[in-house]
């Protein structure tokens, strides 16, 4: 129901809390600039008594890791500045490049996709969709 209401698939105290820290906004601008090179972003949701822990994937193709490892900084940047609007809310434990062939399956599905393919089709010429 959350790709019909163009939303994040993740619960709304982290959604809120992505998006008044800016991290969303800093992972979908680096992802904009990457836009070739990444095949998914996923989301590794851990839940503990104090909040969230989050553990962000920037899963790459063949020759990219360098740009997931991009991506990877500026989320883990971003955190680190805004600190303060994620206290309580959620705690990112960390954002990691992780090659396409050494994700498992078991990984995978313990995971919640990020939104973003929409991003594809604003690339010049239009990019492949990320394997879902």
């Amino acid at each position: 129901m959350a790709q019909r209401f163009d939303r994040l698939a993740l619960p709304d105290v982290i959604v809120v809390a992505l998006d008044r820290s800016g991290v969303q906004a800093a992972l979908l601008r680096a992802l904009e600039r990457t836009v070739h090179e990444i095949a998914d972003v996923r989301v590794l949701v851990k839940e503990s008594s104090d909040a969230p822990l989050l553990n962000f994937l920037i899963v790459f193709n063949d020759g990219a890791r360098e740009a997931a490892q991009a991506v990877a900084s500026a989320i883990v940047t971003r955190a680190e500045l805004r600190a303060a609007d994620l206290d309580g809310a959620v705690i990112i434990e960390g954002a990691h490049a992780v090659s396409a062939d050494a994700l498992t399956y078991a990984q995978w599905a313990q995971t919640r996709p990020f939104r973003a393919e929409y991003l594809s089709l604003r690339a010049e010429p239009p990019a492949e969709l990320p394997p879902r």
